[in-house]
């Protein structure tokens, strides 16, 4: 997904940006629903795989035992946000960007733990590249 539409940032067209957030924002009440029923928490977790026509999370089976990637939220809000830092559109930051990321800060949030020493700790990390662990570099 984001390959192919990597460039709208530095090639400032704002029409794939526009194009793009809308897709977003359709997937928005499934990230929602995976944040709440497969985490306990608040705010987005984006689907493992894109589907697109909902954000839901439906892609669990033995050959894919993968629930989720707690980092693939904000990978997929990103280019929006090098769009909105390349092209100076302080509006588009402030009214579409800003806003998602608000929602991915309350899932981190509540997703994210104290460590004894005082660290943060993201467990359980469960992505399709790595057996279910603590701390991945992936999140």
């Amino acid at each position: 997904m984001n390959l192919a539409i990597s460039s709208f940032g530095m090639g400032n067209f704002p029409e794939i940006a526009e194009a793009y957030y809308q897709f977003i924002v359709r997937q928005l009440p499934g990230w929602r629903i995976n944040a709440k029923y497969h985490t306990g928490c608040r705010g987005i977790l984006a689907s493992l795989n894109t589907d697109p026509e909902t954000g839901y999370e439906t892609h669990f089976t033995v050959s894919h035992p993968a629930l989720y990637w707690v980092g693939g939220t904000g990978w997929n809000i990103r280019p929006l946000y090098d769009y909105a830092l390349l092209s100076g559109d302080a509006t588009f930051m402030k009214e579409k960007v800003l806003p998602l990321y608000q929602e991915l800060g309350l899932f981190y949030e509540d997703y994210l733990l104290k460590g004894k020493m005082g660290c943060t700790i993201s467990f359980p990390v469960n992505h399709r590249k790595i057996i279910p662990a603590e701390n991945a570099v992936l999140d």
